[in-house]
Formats: C-alpha cells, sequence, structure tokens
C-alpha cells in the first residue's frame, strides 16, 4: 500500500503542474482518494444487475408519470378553483390512484426474487402500472382544464365513468393474473381486497347515481387505506 501511495503522489504532483513544485497536503490527499476508488471498485466488480434491477427501471419511469401526473393535477385544481367547481368522487379517486401506485412501487420489491423472467410475464407485469395512470388522464384531462374558460368536473367524470371502471377493474383482473404467474393464486387479504375491489368498480361501472358513485369511491378509498395500513405497512 505504501509504494502505491508513493506512485500515485508522484503522478498526481506531475499532473497538477509539470512546472511547480507539488504541494504534498493537496498530493496526498489526491492520492488517498484515488486509493479508495480502486479499493471500492475493487470490492464492487463483481456485482451484476438482476433481471429485477433491469426491468423495475421501466416500471419506476411508468409509475413517476402517473404519480407526477396526479400531484400535478392536484395543483392545477386548486390554481383553477375559481372556474374549475370540486368535484368530490373525482377528488376520492385521485387520491385512491395515488395510493394504487405507491402501492405498487411499494409491492414490486417482493419481485426480487424472481430469477426467471419472459417478454411477456413482464409485460402482464407492465399493464398494471401502465393502466393505472392511464385512469388519472380519465379523470382530470390535462389540456382542457388549461383551456376550456370553465370545465365541469363531475360531467367530465359521468362521460368517462364506465371506461374508468372498465380499465380499474382490469387492473384488479390483471393482478390476480399476476399472482398466478409469480407464486400462485390463494386467498388472503390481498386478493380479498381486489375482489371487494372489483366488485365495486361493477357497481360503479353498472350505476350511475351520485349517491352511488360517492358510495363506490368512499368505500374503496376506505378499503384501501386500511389495506396499506393492516398489510403493507412493513417492507
Amino acid at each position: 500500500m505504501g509504494s502505491e501511495i508513493s506512485y500515485i503522489q508522484q503522478h498526481a504532483a506531475r499532473a497538477a503542474s509539470p512546472c511547480a513544485a507539488p504541494d504534498p497536503a493537496k498530493t496526498k490527499q489526491v492520492a488517498s482518494c484515488t486509493i479508495l476508488t480502486f479499493h471500492f471498485a475493487a470490492r464492487h466488480r463483481h456485482i451484476r444487475m438482476n433481471p429485477f434491477d433491469f426491468l423495475s427501471v421501466l416500471v419506476s419511469i411508468i409509475i413517476a408519470l402517473g404519480v407526477s401526473f396526479i400531484l400535478a393535477s392536484g395543483a392545477r385544481l386548486i390554481r383553477l378553483r375559481r372556474r374549475v367547481p370540486v368535484h368530490g368522487p373525482t377528488i376520492i379517486w385521485m387520491a385512491s390512484l395515488f395510493l394504487i401506485q405507491i402501492q405498487i412501487w411499494w409491492s414490486a420489491f417482493h419481485l426480487r426474487e424472481v430469477s426467471h423472467w419472459t417478454f411477456f410475464g413482464f409485460l402482464l407485469y407492465l399493464l398494471t402500472p401502465m393502466l393505472v395512470s392511464m385512469l388519472g388522464y380519465l379523470l382530470v384531462p390535462e389540456i382542457e382544464l388549461e383551456l376550456a374558460p370553465a370545465f365541469d368536473l363531475e360531467a367530465e367524470f359521468y362521460a368517462n365513468r364506465r371506461w374508468f371502471f372498465l380499465l380499474l377493474g382490469a387492473v384488479f383482473l390483471i393482478g390476480f393474473a399476476n399472482d398466478v404467474a409469480f407464486g400462485g393464486l390463494y386467498l388472503s387479504v390481498n386478493t380479498s381486497l381486489r375482489a371487494g375491489l372489483l366488485l365495486l368498480c361493477l357497481v360503479g361501472f353498472l350505476l350511475h347515481t351520485k349517491a352511488v358513485q360517492w358510495l363506490v369511491a368512499l368505500v374503496s378509498l376506505g378499503a384501501i387505506v386500511t389495506y396499506l395500513a393492516l398489510v403493507n405497512w412493513n417492507l
């Protein structure tokens, strides 16, 4: 180690100033940092990216876009509150979608043990964050909200209601398919929650009355919050 320090000190001094005399303190500092870098690289040169690390990058990007849109839409509704009346179920579903996306990211950690991935298996898993991100755009369209002199969130919700619940129900069905693909489908709190939310999606899809839509939105949010508090409190 002494010879390495001496060698690096000489070359660091020459690189710093070919004409002036080297500063011993600065040279020693450069040498120490360089040796630490070499030591770290030597220790970690055998670490390789596993399939989960590689594939989770795309999942992270999609979730980040979805979460970013939900947060930006919330801020946009506050900013445009004088010409965009608040619609309760829309706001509640925005909160639910935010929590669902965080849950998707949180639960993805448990797939780190999966060593074998196929293209279509990954595509099946990728459908969940993709659809949840799309649901945010159905709730709060960005361009119309900014350009329209007045915008009716309630009318927009009911215009897209069936598509919203259809895609949300597809998210829970795909969740069952992912359970089968990545470990097996069995009765648990997770599957019970999906089944309950799937039933609520069916009710929201079929019944358009305001009272029913309020009830579906509130019960769904309550179920999601309860599930996160009881089951996914710890990673």
